[in-house]
């Protein structure tokens, strides 16, 4: 029979792994040959087949874990993935490293398949429980903090798409006991989306004292902001509307009307919308927030226009800048190589980075939604940094689904 070396397969497996994971056909084929191995020496060296049954399960998830992938494939990696980790789990079920990655893609199948919202926290409690402490596992052929980063990830995505589509509105207790799980995650996101939701739930069922100390927590994620941004801070906006809402609740009506009109003035749709409620009640009669926000909507305007007239005065240096652009726009994407030109010839001509993206942005950027633009922000934001990693990507991908952009609209993005 023939005989493999698992340690040296394993090296190159990780070395060569993004040639595996390139397209389905990829996948299955290396899936395919890994699986084969592991056959092979199910009777003859059981622990090695389990070990490749486990390399298999790693090479579906990481597939799985790539967006780019179309949504039918991440899927059937999910099957292949769940059919290779239990048969490792088979022949070496005391393996705890085994059990954490089934229980990954148990969570996987259960994000894809929440039919019974009610059941959806015992469900997660009770895998939550089953987990090992990841961070006692010794020998991992993954590094524990891998493993516990691929855990964590899938164990809150569950409860964050829920709340986020808005599949626990009609039960209160559900809403806030999933909130209360995604606070407990690491990621700022998933603690904003946990602290909003957890708050309006709670003043929801009339314990505004509650419900105001944690739109305090959630507010308090960013600080007291000077500009909000609807994309950006949407689960903070609605934080402060909260922790207003409470003061009014709790017969501070002054106070609440104070936070109100700050947060109608910085741009907080729902704080408006309470002033406009309490006019109408008779709580509140005057003008002050509508010239707040007036103004504010006058000075966003005016800078809008000195952008504009700054685009529409070119001069010779900039057309002829523009020009070069326009020549590589029509060759598809702005590559290294030309763009290493268009600076030569951005500073040639004495054009700022700051003015050459305005230039390019007339030619390069089409008509996008304010969602678009907001998620095109902040993608840009951390890849002037560098190489996005794993967890900028992850904080990018729960953004993309509270704005409810499409995994193909994404990709149309990031390419601007």
């Amino acid at each position: 029979m023939e005989q493999y070396d698992f340690s040296k397969d394993w090296d190159r497996f990780f070395d060569e792994l993004d040639s595996f994971i390139a397209s389905r056909k990829d996948l299955e084929k290396e899936y395919n040959s890994i699986c084969r191995k592991a056959r092979n020496q199910e009777y003859s060296n059981p622990s090695s087949a389990a070990c490749y049954y486990y390399m298999a399960a790693v090479l579906c998830y990481v597939f799985y874990d790539d967006l780019n992938n179309q949504d039918s494939d991440r899927d059937r990696s999910v099957e292949l993935g769940k059919t290779a980790i239990r048969s490792a789990c088979r022949i070496l079920n005391e393996d705890e490293e085994f059990k954490v990655m089934s229980l990954v893609f148990e969570l996987i199948i259960l994000k894809q398949n929440r039919q019974d919202a009610q059941n959806l926290s015992l469900e997660l409690q009770s895998i939550k429980t089953e987990c090992p402490h990841i961070e006692s596992i010794e020998g991992s052929l993954i590094q524990t903090e891998a493993l516990q980063d691929w855990f964590n990830k899938v164990y809150y995505e569950v409860p964050f798409e829920v709340l986020i589509n808005g599949e626990a509105e009609e039960d209160l207790d559900l809403k806030a006991e999933l909130a209360r799980m995604l606070i407990n995650s690491s990621n700022q996101i998933d603690q904003e989306v946990g602290y909003a939701n957890l708050a309006d739930a709670l003043f929801d069922m009339g314990s505004y004292k509650e419900a105001e100390r944690y739109a305090i927590m959630g507010k308090d994620l960013y600080g007291n902001l000077s500009e909000y941004n609807h994309g950006k801070h949407l689960f903070w906006g609605i934080c402060w509307c909260i922790y207003a809402r409470c003061q009014e609740e709790a017969g501070d009506i002054d106070f609440a009307i104070t936070l109100l009109e700050k947060g109608a003035a910085l741009g907080i749709p729902w704080c408006k919308k309470e002033i406009e409620r309490l006019q109408v009640e008779g709580y509140y009669g005057n003008n002050v927030v509508e010239d707040a926000v007036d103004e504010q909507k006058k000075s966003s305007e005016d800078v809008s226009y000195a952008k504009n007239d700054r685009k529409s005065e070119i001069t010779s240096n900039e057309q002829e800048y523009l020009d070069m652009v326009k020549d590589c726009v029509e060759d598809g994407e702005i590559g290294t190589r030309e763009r290493k030109l268009l600076d030569i010839i951005r500073v040639k001509n004495g054009i700022s980075e700051e003015r050459a993206r305005e230039l390019e942005s007339t030619l390069t950027i089409p008509q996008l939604t304010q969602d678009e633009l907001e998620y095109l922000e902040t993608y840009q934001e951390y890849a002037e940094k560098g190489e996005i990693t794993e967890k900028e990507r992850r904080r990018l991908d729960k953004f993309a689904k509270a704005l409810g952009l499409t995994e193909r609209r994404i990709q149309e993005l990031e390419v601007i």
